[in-house]
């Protein structure tokens, strides 16, 4: 590594550059999960996409290490960047959406609340994250497992063009019909690839949905009964069920306060009066003690936050939910009811399941259902040390797994590409690394070779 020159750098870029001496450096450095304390060498806040070119150009000159940075979001701490350039492209957030074909060109450092605010005229959506705060450079590049995966499957499927800065500073313009190899590589390579400075999506209908969340008394025997209800639905419903003591509402009634319950969160979007019968029919089940369903505009849905956090998490997909696997997941919420503790479940099937594997980098179609466990701590310290236990936890469970989903890893789960990939697309997605990034600049926490 060569000597970084804070001067120069500063003078070649259109933004500002940050190290420590700056009072802004503290704020910027951090990520939402923190668990991490990264300290960057320094931060690039690159106003355009001639920033993004420049400083990667200057990195690979001075032989300097760097970490692309959209919103921070990762769990895992993909963009912490430790002693590394961190090139934040919060500021490309534009975001044009084109009435007409459907078609909306997004900043790779928008969010997804500003995305969605923008398509509220149009009465359109991209299946997207769960939170606005969420960014959607990442979480495209991963899965992207939104409100409506039954219906119109992951967010990184809605690309159709993506503008790319390769290792070499190079810009790229991939599609089905433009380098349709880095564009196959991109979708669900986890930007091990370039910087994608721009997306073209294709929204769906969006506009007013019938959704939120019914509550019912925890019953493992009523989990399985509802997601299967969920799984062989139609299309148009899409369901998660979560674990957890603390749901997020007012309304529960005194005596179930604090008690571990199942809150199964729904979003409908087709027929009103076919929607209004699904919920009736889920009513109908044993254990059933209130709703907040509603028609409401997509957009409330997930509101404009993405809050911090010391957060230890894991996923798997897996096709069935035994008793045995209903029973490890929650034995820690049943015996301790901690609120600090959610386990969810996120039905699959429909539109998803019916995408080939090999249609693009992500490959965990054949899979019924995505389990997502991730717990809160007091302080960075306190989930380092719990830490051994979850990579414990994760052993134990990983019978019932299938594979893992990239946007929802563990810190436990970083050198499972086996898992993350099925093997004809990983040893693809390693051919596709040689050529497009030999030197393995793009490496983040998870790296493709």
């Amino acid at each position: 590594m060569k000597t970084f020159d804070e001067e120069y750098l500063a003078a070649v870029v259109n933004g500002e550059v940050y190290t420590e001496t700056n009072k802004k450096y503290e704020n910027l450095r951090m990520v939402k999960n923190t668990v991490f304390d990264p300290h960057p060498l320094a931060i690039v806040k690159c106003l355009n996409e001639a920033d993004v070119v420049q400083t990667i150009r200057y990195c690979r000159e001075q032989e300097l290490a760097f970490t692309v940075k959209c919103t921070g979001h990762s769990a895992a701490g993909f963009s912490a960047g430790d002693e590394e350039i961190v090139i934040d492209i919060s500021s490309l957030d534009q975001v044009e959406v084109d009435g007409s074909t459907n078609l909306v060109t997004v900043g790779g450092g928008a969010n997804w609340f500003k995305v969605g605010e923008a398509l509220v005229p149009y009465d359109l959506a991209i299946t997207s994250g769960d939170m606005g705060g969420v960014g959607v450079g990442g979480n495209a590049q991963g899965s992207g497992m939104g409100f409506f995966i039954r219906k119109y499957g992951v967010t990184t499927g809605r690309i159709r063009k993506v503008r790319v800065v390769d290792a070499t500073g190079k810009i790229l313009v991939a599609s089905e019909t433009e380098h349709s190899d880095l564009f196959w590589a991109i979708r669900g390579g986890a930007g091990n690839f370039g910087v994608v400075t721009e997306f073209v999506f294709e929204a769906h209908p969006g506009g007013t949905v019938l959704a939120g969340n019914l509550f019912y008394q925890y019953d493992p025997q009523l989990i399985q009964q509802l997601t299967d209800y969920i799984l062989h639905a139609p299309d148009e419903l899409n369901g998660t069920l979560s674990f957890t003591t603390a749901p997020f509402t007012s309304q529960m009634p005194e005596q179930y306060k604090g008690q571990l319950v199942i809150a199964l969160m729904v979003c409908i979007k087709g027929s009103p009066a076919a929607g209004n019968q699904m919920i009736k029919e889920l009513k109908k089940y044993s254990g059933f003690l209130f709703d907040e369903v509603d028609f409401v505009p997509y957009i409330k849905l997930f509101p404009p936050i993405d809050p911090s956090g010391n957060t230890l998490m894991l996923n798997f997909y897996t096709n069935e939910l035994p008793d045995e696997l209903i029973s490890e997941l929650n034995q820690e919420l049943v015996t301790t009811g901690d609120p600090q503790l959610v386990t969810q479940v996120k039905v699959l099937g429909g539109y998803f399941g019916r995408v080939s594997n090999e249609a693009m980098a992500y490959s965990q179609r054949e899979n019924n259902y995505l389990v997502i466990m991730r717990k809160a701590f007091g302080s960075a310290e306190e989930a380092l040390l719990a830490n051994e236990d979850w990579k414990d936890k994760w052993e134990q469970l990983r019978k019932y797994a299938n594979g893992i989903d990239i946007n929802f890893l563990g810190i436990g789960q970083l050198n499972e590409l086996e898992m993350m990939y099925k093997p004809a697309n990983l040893k693809k997605l390693k051919e596709l690394k040689k050529q497009y990034d030999p030197a393995n600049c793009f490496i983040g926490v998870l790296s493709i070779q």
